[in-house]
């Protein structure tokens, strides 16, 4: 979990400014500035690369590693990739635009059984790919693990949530935390995780038929589990097939499904520490993942 700590961001001006002294011969037509995520600003540049710049040295660290995953992985997989076209140092990196609308739950319930078996069977071919990466490989990995960060939450929960959360959703809450333990007793050996595979991270370009998975920078080890614990938002039977594509068993998806419960309560906390999102968002996972008794 960050604690809070990361340089002042440079805004679209400061940006701009660091992109054109980095490679004065880079050109656009149109630009889009964002800073919605915590650890990064990003330029679109025409809707055909992305500039990415980390505002912490966990992620700048990271850039290399990106580097050296996002080149072996193009081309072995249909699923696009944000491929690393420049980078400079540590500070700032130019990667391929990926086409495609966020795959929200929403867009994914409209969508027909076609587009849905094909997101399905792209998604797989492109964890199990990263799963089969040996990290050993790869100049670094992020120190992000649920061990790491589960006392952290257990502290944020305690001190935080109660008035927050209804006395049920509390008891959900317990119940969730009281569980890693047993979840992490149940892991298997670790292997490379993309470490963020969720709605934001995923794209589905409908004309071309053709997922997007972005945004690479949580680059981590653990339970493969931990990849598919978010696709429950798209409903268990999306996650279930994902994971059978990908050679998963039973044991995986419950595992998946309660790292998915562990990650909603994590997301709240998070407000707690950041305040990055209004509560009412941040409980989002919280209210798709955990079924609350009534009364």
């Amino acid at each position: 979990m960050a604690d809070g700590a990361k340089d002042p961001p440079l805004g679209e001006a400061g940006a701009v400014e660091l992109l054109r002294r980095t490679w004065p011969w880079l050109r656009w037509r149109s630009l889009r500035y964002i800073d919605d995520g915590w650890d990064h600003e990003v330029l679109v540049l025409d809707d055909r690369l992305v500039v990415r710049i980390p505002n912490e040295d966990p992620y700048r660290r990271m850039l290399a590693t990106e580097r050296v995953l996002l080149d072996r992985l193009s081309g072995a997989v249909r699923a696009a990739l944000p491929v690393v076209r420049w980078t400079a140092g540590e500070r700032i990196s130019v990667h391929r635009y990926v086409n495609g609308a966020h795959l929200t739950p929403e867009r994914f319930g409209a969508l027909p059984d076609r587009d849905r078996d094909e997101i399905a069977d792209q998604l797989a071919e492109v964890l199990t790919a990263i799963h089969e990466l040996a990290p050993a490989d790869l100049l670094e990995t992020a120190p992000w693990t649920v061990e790491e960060e589960h006392a952290e939450v257990v502290q944020l929960a305690a001190n935080g949530l109660p008035g927050l959360l209804t006395s049920a959703e509390l008891a959900a809450v317990e119940g969730i935390l009281a569980d890693v333990p047993a979840l992490l007793a149940a892991a298997p050996a670790p292997v490379l995780l993309h470490g963020d595979v969720y709605e934001d991270h995923l794209l589905w370009d409908a004309g071309a038929r053709r997922l997007g998975l972005i945004d690479f920078s949580d680059l981590s080890t653990g339970d493969p589990a931990i990849d598919f614990a978010e696709l429950v938002d798209y409903g268990l039977p999306f996650l279930e097939d994902v994971a059978r594509r990908s050679g998963g068993d039973a044991a995986l998806v419950d595992r998946a499904v309660r790292y998915g419960r562990w990650l909603a309560v994590y997301l709240m906390t998070d407000h707690l520490l950041l305040h990055k999102t209004p509560f009412a968002v941040a409980r989002i996972p919280f209210d798709r993942r955990v079924v609350v008794p009534s009364g």
